[in-house]
């Protein structure tokens, strides 16, 4: 498609007949954080500020809040074959500095043979802020007064111009306070381009190339370069798109307003798979982009990776991590099966079954790896795909955790001896998990690997955070980094003779010990009874309830003579396939509450109070999340710590993450982690955030905050 000269020139004629009607009355003054109206036809125009109050010397916000009618529009900084984009002149009282208009991602809007870039109304709220300094010495006792003279096009089947004068008065505070239109302002924050480092080139032909977004074709769903300035590219021209090795080509289709010597700067706009939006302002420079040489493959880039100090670090943190994950709660059940493994290890090492201890020793550590290897490679695969996901996202699924109530249940019966799965059933010829063997030692594995994904330990959020951020194979090793820091301890002993003599020798106690490891088996069955409750109410409590009855009638069954008994206990277990697929729509019987002194966490809430200067801790947690619950009552509800929040003016902001909440998701992935807890202290005034550590005191949580333990 190319320009057409005839309909631009009439289009520009009736603009600028249009414009000698423009709307020379400015709008009455108002005394709040929002003026009053200005009108043109059906859309309206007012001033807005996301605070009620200022403080002296602290930065707030204004912006021009657009209410359009059905299929209007207003432009971008660059309109695009026509149109205008909106202007503001302020005037602040001496001292005070205003920034310019900050231009959210627009829409390509197509009319005819006429390209536009615009936003509408279903972009909602349709904002256009900018930030305003007051002088540092203001009185409490004043009025702070902002004068905007603004102007405006918005069009439809016409183009009607608009202009008037806003003033917002906002009392002088001590400290500011948000304004109900604060949300507005975080709303458009999410579509604001960032100031991503991108590298650029523009070649003559017009073939853009961007480095730098990491985009991979199965996440990147369409990419559209906005030109900072109009009559440089052909603005009708389809942008094809094509993606390799992270590198973004689009072919533009240069007019002749473009100069191949010089740097074209604009907009990169990402429309990703999930529906999101990424952005960022690039500065393509003249020439041809460096070569992608055979050394930039993704072997080439993952040995680049897999040697640099930085990744051996976090290869070092991951086996630490792991490591540590044999000490949390969340694994507790699996070390009795481990406890139950060193006892048998003690007597096997000085005679013949010395080479079966090392059997099932390097069995249990295979399975640790097998499952690390297979969720990294969920995990990275998902990625790829374009979902964004987080450690421990399975327990997310209220059907994965019943599934895990009766696993865990049927391995406390083996415990106790009540359930011992042999020849008779179905012929699998295993003894279960902690019952010994190499099959047994292989799924102890597994199950612990399963457990500790609840868990987080010191060093584990970084590296997490990295295998799923960079290149697979770099990734993969940081995920069986973790296995086998898991692995590692019980393979240790059973490599060793040394280590296995100093255990106790066996005898009748082993027995004893064996049905009473049982016990921390069902107390994992309590709760994650407790966290399905939690996930689907009611209704997913009684199918996990069902389930615990089937299993146990078929465990009853099991141990009875005859033939009829392991048919019924087969069609016992197979009925749990319906109860689960009966529960797969459950969802929670009521609201989430939330517990006194605390609030819902949103990001636009956690922008109001920012945009106030208001003091925030984040804690974003989960009811499947050990680490988070022992935090909770160790350190977050202790007396102390609530009312140092409470002296500090502090908003305690609480983040739900038992089920999939896409804003939570995104905040952590802004924050470099993939999974809870994650503890960030936002200081009064705006000041940089204070991310804590994984493990909790109320100290620690007292010192972030500045707060005494008084």
């Amino acid at each position: 498609m190319t320009h057409r000269d005839g309909p631009m020139k009439s289009l520009r004629a009736i603009l600028g007949l249009l414009s000698l009607m423009a709307l020379c009355a400015g709008a009455p003054r108002a005394q709040a954080a929002q003026s009053l109206f200005a009108s043109t036809l059906n859309n309206q125009v007012s001033l807005v500020s996301n605070v009620d109050s200022v403080a002296p010397g602290q930065p707030f916000r204004i912006g021009l809040l657009f209410s359009l009618g059905q299929k209007w529009h207003i432009y971008w900084t660059n309109p695009g074959d026509a149109g205008a984009a909106p202007t503001a002149i302020v005037s602040l009282p001496q001292g005070g500095k205003a920034g310019s208009i900050q231009w959210p991602i627009p829409k390509v809007i197509n009319d005819g043979v006429v390209t536009s870039y615009a936003y509408t109304r279903k972009m909602a709220p349709v904002l256009l802020p900018l930030t305003i300094t007051p002088p540092k010495g203001l009185a409490d006792t004043s009025r702070y007064t902002v004068q905007v003279a603004a102007n405006w096009l918005v069009c439809k089947d016409i183009c009607v111009p608009g202009s008037a004068n806003f003033r917002l008065s906002l009392p002088v505070k001590a400290k500011p306070a948000p304004a109900p239109e604060a949300p507005l302002f975080a709303a458009v924050d999410r579509r604001m381009p960032s100031h991503a480092h991108w590298p650029a080139w523009i070649e003559p032909d017009g073939k853009l190339s961007i480095d730098g977004t990491g985009a991979t074709r199965a996440a990147v769903a369409s990419a559209y370069f906005f030109p900072g300035q109009p009559g440089v590219i052909n603005q009708d021209y389809d942008q094809t798109l094509k993606i390799s090795r992270g590198r973004i080509v689009l072919q533009l289709k240069p007019v002749s307003g473009f100069k191949a010597s010089q740097a074209l700067p604009g907009l990169l706009a990402l429309t990703m798979t999930d529906g999101t939006e990424r952005g960022s302002a690039i500065t393509a420079e003249p020439g041809l982009p460096p070569p992608q040489a055979p050394g930039t493959s993704h072997l080439a880039v993952a040995l680049t990776a897999m040697t640099s100090s930085s990744f051996l670090t976090l290869l070092g943190g991951a086996l630490l991590g792991g490591l540590i994950l044999n000490l949390m709660p969340c694994v507790f059940p699996v070390l009795a099966m481990k406890a139950a493994h060193l006892a048998n290890l003690s007597g096997a090492k000085a005679g013949a079954k010395a080479g079966a201890a090392r059997r099932d020793g390097l069995a249990y550590g295979a399975g640790v790896l097998v499952s690390f290897c297979a969720l990294g490679a969920l995990l990275l695969g998902l990625r790829e795909g374009g979902s964004v996901v987080g450690w421990g996202f399975q327990f997310q699924s209220p059907l994965f955790v019943v599934a895990m109530v009766w696993l865990l249940f049927a391995v406390g019966l083996s415990f106790s001896g009540v359930l011992v799965i042999g020849g008779r059933w179905m012929g699998i010829g295993q003894r279960f998990a902690a019952q010994g063997g190499a099959w047994g030692s292989f799924f102890t594995g597994v199950l612990a690997a399963v457990v500790a994904t609840p868990c987080t330990a010191p060093f584990m959020g970084a590296a997490v955070a990295a295998a799923l951020a960079g290149p697979a194979a770099p990734g993969m090793a940081i995920f069986l980094a973790l296995g086998l820091g898991l692995a590692l301890p019980l393979v240790t002993i059973s490599l060793i003779p040394g280590l296995a003599l100093i255990m106790p020798r066996p005898g009748a106690w082993m027995d004893v010990l064996h049905q009473a490891l049982a016990f921390p088996v069902y107390a994992s069955v309590l709760w994650l009874v407790w966290v399905a409750s939690r996930e689907g109410g009611s209704t997913l409590l009684l199918a996990a309830g069902a389930g615990l009855l089937l299993i146990a009638f078929a465990a009853w069954l099991g141990r009875l003579r005859g033939r009829v008994a392991p048919v019924l206990a087969a069609l016992a277990i197979a009925a749990l396939v319906p109860v689960m697929l009966a529960a797969r729509g459950a969802r929670p019987d009521d609201a989430p509450t939330v517990a006194s002194g605390t609030e819902a966490f949103s990001t636009a809430r956690l922008a109001a109070l920012r945009a106030a200067g208001k003091p925030a801790f984040v804690d974003l947690t989960a009811a499947w999340c050990v680490t988070c619950l022992l935090n909770e009552r160790v350190a977050l509800d202790q007396a102390a710590v609530r009312q140092g929040f409470q002296r500090e003016g502090v908003t305690f902001l609480v983040g739900d993450w038992t089920r999939a909440n896409p804003d939570i998701t995104a905040y952590l992935k802004d924050h470099g982690r993939d999974g809870v807890p994650l503890y960030v202290f936002y200081p009064p005034g705006g000041g940089p955030p204070k991310t804590l550590p994984q493990i909790l005191t109320p100290g620690l949580v007292l010192n972030a905050i500045g707060a005494s333990a008084s």
